[in-house]
């Protein structure tokens, strides 16, 4: 096992949710995505973490330490951003898990773009019906309101990891 996998180990670790499903983390999780930006920012960082991930790898974890990272990269997540921006519409499920996991970002930058996106995933991958609907629905609850509902998310999210859709 390399240091980037033996760190994601640590972040899983400390990410979880509460009895309330409340997602939460431990403060330890900023000192390990600092101590991750600092190794692997200069390289492509994203692609260190996804050759960290196995088959036993918890993506809503990953998703959460992704929007974690933006606060701990020197560019403020500039980079992580431009990297991921197109994830939505890749061909690789655990991309496109990880950016229907995300608390802190919409998969594509405009109401219009969100939507089609979505409803692409929604058409190859049915069983993301339910999280595609979330990010849709909440798109719009965020520019009506600029609130989140992330309880919701996290009950998809909860709902869809009981489920072994590999």
């Amino acid at each position: 096992m390399n240091d980037n996998q033996n760190l994601l180990e640590k972040v899983c670790r400390n990410i979880y949710f509460n009895n309330k499903n409340e997602l939460i983390f431990e403060d330890v999780v900023f000192d390990y995505a600092n101590e991750f930006s600092r190794k692997n920012f200069n390289d492509n960082f994203i692609e260190a973490i996804l050759n960290s991930i196995n088959e036993k790898t918890e993506l809503y974890k990953i998703a959460r330490f992704l929007d974690i990272l933006i606060w701990e990269t020197p560019d403020n997540g500039k980079k992580l951003n431009y990297l991921t921006k197109n994830w939505i519409e890749s061909a690789d499920k655990t991309k496109i898990l990880l950016t229907l996991f995300r608390q802190d970002d919409f998969p594509k930058g405009t109401e219009i773009e969100n939507a089609e996106s979505l409803h692409k995933v929604k058409q190859k991958y049915p069983e993301l019906k339910k999280l595609c609907e979330y990010h849709i629905q909440e798109f719009k609850y965020w520019k009506k309101t600029g609130k989140r509902n992330i309880a919701e998310l996290n009950n998809i999210i909860i709902e869809y990891t009981k489920r072994d859709y590999s």
